[in-house]
């Protein structure tokens, strides 16, 4: 799959990234995490796309249902992430730069950082759905991959 970033201009002059296929139809939760995001700037949300469209393109290479991953309680090995998703990560896209091969370590870091956010907001997105006696709510909890909220308090296990 294709994924682009198209950026939208309101007649306000507020601008909003959004993620588009080849046909230039939107992807919907890759978008809908980004309007939960609409604070920040439209520069930030370009990059949380792009760190978002890495992670999609890393997926359809290995064969990867995310949707379908978290919904199972299957995670992630450690093989996926370290051997494959961050190698990935680390290769540069810019086709303009012949000679950098690679991002820096701050960009590789922005980028895990935001995978992250995005996955987490899709296993909280997806705890909504199932009840909190679901077994994979249990194995979610348990594994600290989401903000729980515990009365008037938001446990964040980052």
């Amino acid at each position: 799959m294709i994924y682009l970033i198209k950026i939208i201009k309101h007649e306000t002059g507020e601008r909003l990234p959004i993620l588009v296929n080849e046909k230039g139809f939107p992807y919907v939760q890759q978008n809908v995490f980004i309007l939960t995001q609409r604070g920040l700037a439209w520069t930030t949300l370009k990059k949380k796309l792009y760190s978002i469209s890495l992670l999609y393109r890393w997926a359809d290479t290995n064969v990867i249902d995310i949707q379908a991953r978290i919904e199972s309680g299957e995670f992630f090995s450690e093989a996926e992430i370290n051997g494959s998703l961050f190698n990935t990560i680390r290769k540069s896209n810019n086709k303009n730069k012949i000679t950098k091969l690679v991002v820096s370590a701050k960009t590789f870091n922005t980028y895990i950082i935001f995978i992250k956010e995005y996955l987490q907001w899709m296993f909280s997105t997806f705890l909504l759905t199932i009840s909190s006696t679901d077994y994979r709510y249990k194995v979610l909890e348990s594994i600290s991959l989401i903000n729980v909220p515990r009365g008037n308090k938001i446990y964040s296990f980052d």
